[in-house]
């Protein structure tokens, strides 16, 4: 899998990944301050990035931080889950509203399930 991050200003990226223990990979630079690495990660696995030898960061783009916005990202295959919502065409848009909300900053727990429980709050 292709890991990508953008740290314009780092010196050194390195892909830290979580298994028994941690192991950093060196990534390469390549244009606009991005820097990549093709490397195996299974889905369930672990993974931040380290900034010129810094302490690791989340993955700002990871589609799943399972211990919070502060925590590790998780390697996620979309193909295995299976989607019930095939079916769905959506809302019409005129007299909708759109509001985005920031799961890690709209609850103290940074979580969907936290989220959840304050929707009533939004519909008010």
């Amino acid at each position: 899998m292709k890991f990508t991050v953008w740290a314009p200003r780092a010196e050194r990226v390195d892909l830290v990944i979580e298994a028994a223990g941690q192991t950093s990979y060196a990534m390469a630079p390549t244009d606009n301050g991005h820097w990549e690495l093709e490397h195996e990660a299974k889905p369930g696995t672990r993974y931040a990035y380290s900034l010129d030898g810094g302490e690791p960061l989340p993955d700002p783009r990871a589609l799943r931080l399972p211990d919070g916005p502060m925590g590790m990202g998780e390697v996620v295959d979309l193909e295995a889950i299976p989607w019930s919502d095939t079916a769905w065409r959506g809302v019409p848009l005129p007299g909708s509203v759109l509001y985005e909300l920031h799961v890690g900053t709209f609850t103290a727990e940074g979580t969907f399930d936290a989220a959840l429980a304050r929707l009533d709050h939004l519909v008010d």
